[in-house]
């Protein structure tokens, strides 16, 4: 699943935990990708590496 459908799936439905777990995962996958140990940072590398 992609980052933008979990969160606009969890955004629908903040308080079902089977649609926080992939919002959670596609976090964690971000910042494995980009290298970074938190969501703020590795979320800020990938926009940043997006823009070009």
């Amino acid at each position: 699943m992609r980052s933008f459908d979990a969160r606009l799936w969890l955004a629908a439905a903040p308080d079902d935990t089977t649609a926080r777990r992939p919002f959670e995962d596609s976090l964690f996958t971000r910042g494995v990708l980009m290298a970074e140990p938190g969501t703020y940072a590795a979320v800020r590398e990938a926009v940043q590496y997006a823009e070009g």
